[in-house]
C-alpha cells in the first residue's frame, strides 16, 4: 500500500504546478465557507495575468486563471478558516497535472483587489517531510499524503509563520 501512495505522490507532484500538493482536500462541503467577494474578474498590474472566479456551489467556485500568455488553467476552488485566515484549496481540472493535487493558498479579498500567498515554502515543506505528512520528490517539492484531518492540524499549526512572507501574487478586481 505505501509503495502505491509513494507512486501517486510522486506523479502528483513531478508533473505538477505548485512545489506542495496534497493528495486530500483541505476542506470538504461541510467545513468550506462562503467567500462571496472571491466572485468577479481580477487582473495584475499591467493586465499581464488575469483570474476569473464563478461560484458553482454553495461553498464552492471555479477559477480560471489566464497567464500572461493567455494560457488558461480551470481550477474548483474551495475556501476555510485557518487561525483567522482565509486559506483556499485549488484543485487543477485539467493539464496543469497528470494526476490532480490540492494545492494550499493564503488568500487576502476585498472589494479592490485579492491576494495569494502559496502554502508551499521551504520551510514549510521540510515541515511537512518531518512530521511524515508526505515525501520528498525530487529536490524541492513534496507531495502530501496525509488525511484532510491531518493536513488540517498540520496548517493550522503554520499558517502564522507564513504570514510574514511576501504575497505570491496580487490582482485587482477589474470595474464591471
Amino acid at each position: 500500500m505505501y509503495q502505491k501512495w509513494v507512486a501517486i505522490a510522486g506523479a502528483l507532484v513531478l508533473a505538477g504546478c505548485f512545489d506542495m500538493q496534497g493528495v486530500q482536500p483541505l476542506w470538504t462541503d461541510e467545513t468550506a465557507i462562503q467567500a462571496p467577494l472571491l466572485t468577479g474578474v481580477w487582473q495584475t498590474d499591467k493586465a499581464k495575468e488575469q483570474l476569473i472566479v464563478v461560484k458553482s456551489g454553495e461553498r464552492k467556485y471555479r477559477a480560471v486563471y489566464l497567464d500572461e500568455d493567455g494560457k488558461a488553467t480551470s481550477y474548483d476552488v474551495r475556501v476555510g478558516k485557518l487561525e483567522g485566515f482565509s486559506v483556499a484549496d485549488l484543485l487543477p481540472l485539467q493539464d496543469c497535472v497528470a494526476i490532480p493535487g490540492h494545492a494550499f493558498a493564503r488568500i487576502a479579498v476585498d472589494e479592490k483587489s485579492l491576494k495569494l500567498r502559496f502554502l508551499d515554502s521551504e520551510k514549510l515543506r521540510g515541515k511537512a517531510i518531518e512530521e511524515k505528512l508526505g515525501i520528498r520528490v525530487g529536490k524541492d517539492q513534496a507531495a502530501l499524503t496525509a488525511s484532510t484531518a491531518a493536513l488540517f492540524s498540520f496548517l493550522r499549526r503554520n499558517v502564522a509563520a507564513e504570514e510574514k512572507m511576501e504575497w505570491d501574487a496580487t490582482f485587482q478586481r477589474v470595474k464591471e
